[in-house]
């Protein structure tokens, strides 16, 4: 575990009285009982869902320093002015105070962890979920929420009358609502503006996640109490950095507690990871401009090919309105595109020379059968892939992450998995 505090959580949340916690420096060894599998499983549950495992490059240096390995693999680092990079990424609108975590993940769950410590003393124990979220979003919401709380899922609508006549209904009992702007992975964008003027008027607390695009494309800060959001993705453009942060906004009326209760719930990077993520964010910005591009025009081939039945990215007309309400200037739809052919799916990703892998918002373009990765309990099943239809999605969905190689090389790559 990524530290003695993380392991402690652990315990409590899942369970795990009968593991062994060892302090080895600032992280944690637990120890699971041999033949005890749920255990082992629910450790391995919670380090995944709140990204709160140990470092690659903690582990590394103790190896160094046990004498294990004999040096660190050399990279280009960057200690200084680390955190004010960050904040200009995050460029909050409103007063924010930013907080660093160890992944994105540990960033949503010390953001929900600190909502339901101010709410749910105040009666407040129900949340409420708009969108399809991020499958580790959804498991930390429904696997760590407090005793007698529940949430209720909306799915994503082009008419959000229905979530503003219960949000005004129930309000009174909301602790508060999540969302992704965009979600992942049909990258539709709700009616923040709304949404946030109704929770707002009964103390709701909203958490918004611009990950899928980038906060460096849109700003939500107007509207959020809160926004943790995956540094993984574009500002760590390389791949090989997990980091995290939330902007707490200090216009909310609870900013101050709020932001310290976040404190109370993330795990603090490795210092390793920070100084790589300082290297990386100097060119973050030129390479998101690049990744823009491209994928304006990677989606205008898309559209325009007759295999192609859907493509949704954040300029889909959908909620092309509300995406441009919160984006920082015209043409920033992010590197994530999802589609949907006529026929031959598993020929078109079997024949697309595209690296294969479920991130985004790297240097290098991906592509993965997200849902297949994702939510292959769902796809695999009939009642499962109704469930998904229901939600608005289609399990061979293809979701694509456009990198900065030369568009029209990759427009070729394309063309040729498409008519193989």
């Amino acid at each position: 575990m990524g530290s003695i505090s993380a392991s402690k959580d652990a315990i409590h949340q899942e369970h795990l009285e009968a593991c062994e916690v060892d302090q080895i420096g600032d992280w944690a060894l637990v120890t699971v009982p041999a033949a005890d599998i749920n255990l082992r499983s629910a450790l391995v549950s919670y380090m995944q869902h709140t990204g709160a495992g140990l470092s690659s490059r903690e582990a590394e240096d103790w190896l160094v320093g046990e004498g294990l390995e004999s040096s660190a693999y050399p990279e280009a680092r960057k200690e200084e002015g680390v955190l004010a990079k960050i904040e200009n990424w995050m460029g909050s609108s409103v007063p924010a105070d930013t907080i660093l975590c160890k992944s994105g993940m540990n960033a949503f769950y010390a953001s929900f962890q600190a909502v339901n410590d101010l709410q749910v003393p105040k009666g407040r124990t129900q949340w409420v979920t708009i969108g399809w979220l991020y499958l580790d979003t959804m498991k930390i919401m429904a696997r760590y929420q407090r005793p007698g709380c529940g949430h209720v899922s909306f799915s994503w609508t082009e008419d959000s009358g229905e979530i503003l006549r219960y949000l005004s209904s129930e309000g009174h009992r909301i602790a508060g609502v999540v969302m992704e702007s965009p979600t992942n992975p049909m990258v539709w964008t709700p009616d923040l503006e709304n949404i946030s003027s109704v929770c707002r008027r009964l103390g709701v607390k909203l958490v918004v996640d611009p990950s899928l695009v980038s906060p460096a494309n849109v700003d939500v800060s107007p509207w959020a109490d809160l926004v943790p959001c995956s540094l993984t993705k574009y500002a760590a453009h390389s791949g090989d950095v997990m980091i995290g942060s939330v902007s707490v906004s200090m216009d909310s009326p609870d900013g101050q507690y709020l932001a310290s209760r976040v404190r109370h719930w993330a795990q603090p990077p490795y210092a390793g990871d920070l100084e790589r993520l300082g290297f990386l964010l100097d060119g973050a910005h030129s390479i998101l401009d690049q990744i823009n591009r491209n994928t304006c025009r990677l989606v205008s081939f898309l559209e325009s090919h007759p295999r192609v039945d859907v493509v949704r990215w954040a300029y889909h007309a959908a909620s092309a309105a509300s995406f441009r309400r919160i984006a920082r200037k015209e043409d920033v739809p992010g590197s994530v595109v999802s589609l949907r052919l006529k026929d031959g799916f598993a020929r078109f990703y079997d024949k697309l020379r595209v690296f294969k892998g479920p991130s985004f918002g790297t240097a290098f373009s991906l592509v993965c059968p997200y849902l297949y990765i994702a939510h292959y309990d769902l796809v695999s099943t009939p009642e499962g892939c109704e469930a998904i239809r229901a939600q608005g999605l289609f399990p061979d969905l293809v979701r694509l992450s456009v990198g900065t190689e030369p568009i029209d090389e990759q427009i070729e790559v394309f063309r040729e998995a498409l008519e193989s």
